[in-house]
């Protein structure tokens, strides 16, 4: 996000920051993806998230049914461990079925470049509380 302020300019746009609650019930990870949902469909977002140990080697085509789970040692980092922040766009979001399993997911553009998943695409488990905040695109 270090470079947005001069992109932001360039483009006539202003950013505005929206972090997580911190999850004092089980329903504030639901109600920040849904607050999510419903900005996305209307502006543009960028999503930061700390990033999980396997989501390093998280780097496979999608298929159809690809989606980056974090493992029990991910959300075991997340509580204890102080992770690099990580940001993406996101571009949709969906659900697919994986072994008799619905999964819904957050469709995302990598900062990583076209190299990673899916010529830079990828999708992110949703519901799991990783995405801690998100950055809202609004022209001026």
């Amino acid at each position: 996000m270090d470079a947005a302020p001069s992109i932001l300019r360039h483009y006539n746009y202003r950013m505005v920051n929206h972090t997580r609650p911190s999850l004092k019930f089980p329903t504030d990870v639901e109600l920040f993806d849904n607050f999510i949902e419903r900005l996305a469909a209307i502006v543009p977002l960028a999503a930061c998230f700390p990033y999980p140990p396997s989501y390093v080697h998280f780097n496979s085509r999608l298929g159809d049914r690809k989606v980056f789970r974090p493992t029990p040692a991910d959300i075991v980092a997340l509580k204890i461990e102080t992770l690099e922040v990580h940001c993406v766009v996101i571009t949709g979001r969906g659900v697919v079925c994986i072994d008799g399993e619905y999964v819904e997911y957050w469709q995302i553009q990598e900062t990583r470049g076209k190299r990673f998943a899916e010529n830079g695409f990828t999708r992110f488990e949703r519901g799991k509380g990783l995405i801690r905040q998100v950055y809202e695109f609004v022209r001026q």
